[in-house]
């Protein structure tokens, strides 16, 4: 490391043990998908009096969708103070549509959360958070053979987040986590996590 600026990147929780796999006939609920083991808590006065503190979010599982009529999905980050709890959704995609009979195909999650603005009052204080990133979503399985020639086994890039900001008090801790939901109830559309890494930047 350089240290130029004084700071260094921190893993703040990183996990490899799969979530539980999220079914959409069994649940339509915004649900956590890291184990309490990937979240990552970010403790009372992480934000407080840290303009452009910086928070990178990484992680990778699968999806699988029927061979038709598949239910929208999203897969994102969130903020609240319970661990496995998803509070108010926060930094997501728009509703994706999955392509037809995927198969344990697998995905990318990478979303930046950045403290744009502080508003400082006494003993207390609101960080102005921008979240954005991307989703990929690969089109083959895990060493599935690949044809460069083709778009068959393509891979689709999905934005996530928003230019608005969410407010986080900065004298509340709060816990850093992974989420998925379906749109519908839809046999044989799943979801699950199966690493993650959460990094303090600065």
């Amino acid at each position: 490391m350089s240290f130029l600026t004084a700071t260094n990147v921190e893993c703040i929780a990183a996990c490899s043990v799969a979530g539980a796999s999220l079914a959409a006939n069994s649940s339509t609920s915004a649900t956590v998908l890291n184990t309490a083991d990937g979240a990552a808590y970010l403790p009372v006065n992480f934000f407080k009096g840290n303009l452009y503190r910086t928070v990178l979010v990484t992680a990778t599982g699968i999806y699988s969708s029927p061979s038709s009529g598949a239910s929208t999905f999203q897969i994102g980050v969130t903020l609240d103070a319970a661990q496995g709890t998803t509070g108010s959704l926060t930094f997501l995609p728009g509703a994706i549509t999955p392509v037809a009979s995927a198969s344990s195909w697998p995905w990318e999650l990478f979303v930046t959360l950045t403290v744009q603005s502080l508003t400082e009052t006494t003993g207390s204080g609101t960080a102005n958070i921008v979240g954005m990133g991307h989703l990929n979503l690969h089109g083959a399985t895990f060493g599935g053979a690949q044809s460069l020639s083709t778009t068959a086994n393509q891979s689709w890039q999905v934005p996530v987040g928003a230019t608005a900001t969410v407010n986080q008090s900065t004298v509340a801790g709060v816990f850093c986590e992974i989420y998925g939901k379906f749109a519908s109830s839809v046999a044989g559309s799943t979801m699950q996590l199966e690493m993650s890494a959460i990094y303090g930047c600065n």
